[in-house]
């Protein structure tokens, strides 16, 4: 039910500054990597939903 071009992917290291990063995005799943080769991170997953219609947000111009 996910638009896979909309996902982003939130990771926060856990216990020190280690980059972690997105190595795929593919059949439902999320691959990450890391620079030492160890995966100790938080992560967020967001994505827009692709059976209905994308959500349009209108501002109110009088406040601007």
């Amino acid at each position: 039910l996910v638009d896979e071009s909309t996902i982003t992917i939130q990771l926060t290291p856990v216990a020190g500054p280690v980059v972690h990063y997105v190595v795929e995005i593919a059949d439902n799943k999320v691959t990450i990597g890391s620079e030492t080769g160890v995966i100790n991170c938080h992560y967020t997953i967001y994505g827009e939903r692709k059976d209905v219609d994308k959500l349009i947000i209108e501002r109110d111009q009088s406040t601007y």
